[in-house]
């Protein structure tokens, strides 16, 4: 994680992205050149940037209310509207991303590629200025409070989750009046909407009841309730957010060889989260009683992941090289799908904690020598002879 920043509101900020988002993929104030900050905050999570500017202003009350207004939205939302725009057009040049203390981060997606999502979030208005997303032929900034920025990252904390929404308001680009100016309440429109907006509406009044409303539903404690097991998977991917914890191959690992394999498991929604989650549970424990074992996961978000269970007395050459057989073969078993991401735990002392080994593959296509090659070696191997498990989730579940 970067240097934090010292500005409360900025602070809060990255607090929340980083626990929706996760460290690897939040830069608070990153450099567009040495000591020029770019923005507030950037989230990069290929192929979407978030570019995301924060400013506080107290709101006078002691003014007329048109000239508070006013003055507050110019302070707290129109200068940070231009600070996005600033640094989308510097991010144009840039190929990877500068850390606040100068030094390299992540890689940028590909320009031709790159998909620029825009938030300007403004502290201070007591709730009491009606606020609305910017919408110019520069392109779409969303504009939200801090409370409602919080409200949208609580219930929508998986970047998939979160950019499916803000393109779901892109796409869509209607006037939504909100009587409040809480974001929460558009929120909960589109949830209760199966996480879509009408097309055949150009406006949606809101009275400001919907959010409360929502939160109220009979299935919306289960749902929360069934996600909890969810986060075992967001600590699983922070516990490899650091070189020293895994290894990657035989070679020295930098930030961008192991973000690949750790951005497929950070793009898995919550949904498909809470399946991984119990799946991976349930492998560990049949794991431990056994004292070995492997499991092919195919997950909703159309990712191969084989778990496999490691003795502490195999080296790390010799995991990864039994990890890179298991995944092999895994593609041929599912028969289909791109990306296998394979990952091996080993148990270590009485403290209950564990290392991982960590792979990744990409099959741009699957060739029928790749196949006969796979069931051979599935045959000399004897694994994954039984059927592979399918689970089917309720994301609303009933009491």
């Amino acid at each position: 994680m970067d240097l934090l920043p010292v500005n409360r509101s900025e602070t809060f900020v990255l607090q929340v992205c980083e626990r929706s988002f996760l460290s690897m993929w939040c830069y608070n104030n990153p450099l567009h050149k040495k000591g020029k900050e770019l923005c507030d905050l950037l989230v990069v999570c290929d192929p979407h940037v978030i570019i995301i500017s924060v400013k506080e202003s107290e709101l006078n009350v002691e003014k007329d209310i048109s000239v508070a207004h006013t003055r507050w939205k110019k302070k707290a939302i129109e200068v940070s509207i231009k600070q996005i725009f600033t640094a989308e057009r510097r991010l144009k040049s840039k190929t990877y991303v500068t850390r606040k203390d100068g030094s390299r981060g992540i890689d940028l997606p590909d320009p031709s590629f790159r998909r620029i999502h825009r938030i300007a979030i403004a502290f201070g208005s007591l709730g009491e200025v009606p606020i609305s997303s910017h919408k110019s032929a520069k392109g779409y900034v969303h504009v939200m409070t801090d409370t409602s920025f919080s409200d949208v990252l609580t219930e929508l904390d998986t970047i998939t989750d979160f950019v499916n929404y803000l393109v779901a308001k892109e796409e869509k680009k209607c006037a939504m009046i909100v009587t409040d100016g809480n974001e929460s309440e558009i929120l909960a429109w589109y949830l209760l909407h199966n996480r879509t907006f009408p097309k055949d509406m150009d406006c949606i009044f809101l009275d400001g009841t919907v959010w409360a409303e929502t939160r109220e539903r009979d299935d919306y404690k289960p749902k929360k309730e069934a996600d909890r097991i969810s986060y075992a998977w967001d600590t699983l991917i922070e516990s490899m957010n650091n070189p020293n914890l895994f290894t990657l191959g035989n070679k020295a690992v930098h930030v961008n060889e192991a973000e690949p394999a750790l951005r497929m498991m950070a793009k898995e929604s919550r949904l498909s989260r809470r399946m991984l989650s119990e799946m991976i549970g349930d492998f560990w424990d049949q794991a431990l009683k056994r004292g070995a074992g492997s499991r092919i996961i195919f997950s909703q978000g159309g990712v191969i992941y084989v778990v496999t269970h490691f003795t502490p007395d195999k080296s790390a050459e010799r995991k990864f090289a039994i990890l890179e057989n298991l995944c092999f073969v895994a593609r041929h078993v599912v028969g289909e799908g791109g990306v296998v991401v394979g990952i091996g735990f080993t148990p270590h002392g009485t403290q209950g904690g564990f290392t991982n080994v960590l792979s990744y593959f990409e099959f741009a296509e699957w060739t029928e020598e790749q196949s006969r090659g796979a069931s051979a070696l599935q045959a000399k191997l004897g694994i994954f002879k039984a059927p592979m498990q399918k689970v089917d989730v309720d994301e609303y579940p009933h009491e």
